[in-house]
């Protein structure tokens, strides 16, 4: 078998390119993402996070290392617009759904 060293260039040799594959789906989400909602100036972020931990001998010496890959994206929450609303008595919440900010106004047909 052919070992290989860990570097960028064999990243998508790992996990039969699994790690290579969510970061292209999820690149192109974010893009899309950007394309969609372009007024919603916050960041997108795309992240591969890397976690080593060290395999110690009982002599104190380190020969293995355990590689976890974790593909982590972060964009802006969807949200609807705010709607102000009337309680009731019974505790509901009623709203005119074409006019979000005036639960009392009159609905035209």
């Amino acid at each position: 078998m052919n070992q290989k060293l860990l570097s960028l260039q064999t990243l998508p040799l790992v996990d039969g390119g699994q790690v290579e594959k969510k970061f292209n789906e999820h690149l192109a989400m974010l893009a899309k993402d950007c394309i969609d909602r372009p007024l919603i100036g916050k960041v997108r972020k795309l992240t591969i996070h890397v976690e080593l931990t060290p395999f110690v001998t009982e002599g104190g010496v380190c020969d293995d290392v355990q590689v976890d890959f974790e593909v982590l994206f972060k964009r802006p929450s969807d949200r609807a617009r705010p709607y102000l609303m009337r309680s009731t008595n019974k505790g509901g919440l009623r709203f005119q759904p074409e006019s979000p900010l005036a639960p009392d106004a009159e609905q035209e047909d």
